[in-house]
C-alpha cells in the first residue's frame, strides 16, 4: 500500500512540475475518487506549501536586494 502512495506522489509531482494542473485542481480531482488516501493528499499539500514558502522567501530576498541596489544608485 505504501508503494501505491509513493507512486501517486511521483505522478502528482510530475503533473505539478509540468504545470498540467494547479495544486487545487489536483486536490479537487482526487477528492472525487477513492484512489488517494488522506495521508497521500496531506503529504502532497505539505510539500506544495513548503515549495511555495521557499519561492516567496526567494522573491522577498531578491526584491530586498533590488531595493538596496536602487537606493545605492540614487545616492
Amino acid at each position: 500500500m505504501r508503494e501505491a502512495g509513493d507512486e501517486l506522489l511521483v505522478v502528482l509531482k510530475k503533473i505539478e512540475d509540468d504545470k498540467l494542473l494547479t495544486p487545487l485542481q489536483i486536490v479537487q480531482g482526487l477528492s472525487g475518487t477513492g484512489v488517494a488516501h488522506l495521508g497521500v493528499v496531506k503529504q502532497f499539500l505539505a510539500e506544495t506549501i513548503e515549495k511555495e514558502r521557499r519561492d516567496i522567501e526567494n522573491v522577498s530576498h531578491f526584491r530586498a536586494g533590488e531595493s538596496t541596489n536602487l537606493e545605492s544608485q540614487v545616492d
